[in-house]
């Protein structure tokens, strides 16, 4: 499990489309897992098998609502 977070608020207009910068933090205990994970899919011929999951929460001035994701 990582943490992942943005720097900074980010605005973006209705019906935009935009790419959002986020930062990654893996937990210490889980790096040596990480780091065979990368080995084993640099190594690989065929498709990464991962999962990502996670919420993401919009804002407008006092209304907030999430949005639950996954990735596979």
């Amino acid at each position: 499990m990582s943490v992942v977070g943005l720097n900074s608020k980010i605005k973006v207009a209705a019906k935009a489309e935009t790419a959002i910068p986020f930062t990654v933090t893996p937990k210490v205990a889980h790096l040596p897992q990480l780091a065979l994970f990368g080995l084993g899919q640099f190594l690989k011929k065929d498709n990464p098998n991962y999962k990502i999951k996670g919420v993401l929460v919009v804002r407008k001035s006092l209304l907030r609502k999430k949005y639950g994701f996954v990735y596979p």
